[in-house]
């Protein structure tokens, strides 16, 4: 089952929140799913498994970085996002 998740990581106790983001975001990137970074949030898609342990694997090792807070929305009824759809 494809599904999409709309993803924002926020790093708690640091003045390095962009370099953490990023790191976040960079994180994100794997073959096996799409990843479109916006301004306050990044969507990703994929199958549903792929899409789950990516964002698993990717909060673990932000976790070990220092404290955050990864807000996540989960859906199988939205459409596929095309990069062009994405508003900077």
């Amino acid at each position: 089952m494809q599904i999409q998740a709309e993803l924002s990581f926020y790093p708690l106790g640091t003045d390095a929140v962009g370099e953490r983001v990023n790191a976040f975001i960079e994180g994100l990137k794997d073959p096996r799913i799409r990843v479109f970074p916006g301004p306050m949030s990044t969507v990703i898609s994929g199958e549903n498994s792929d899409v789950f342990a990516v964002v698993q694997q990717c909060f673990a090792v932000s976790a070990r970085s220092g404290a955050g807070v990864l807000c996540a929305r989960f859906s199988n009824a939205c459409p596929a996002v095309d990069q062009s759809d994405r508003q900077e």
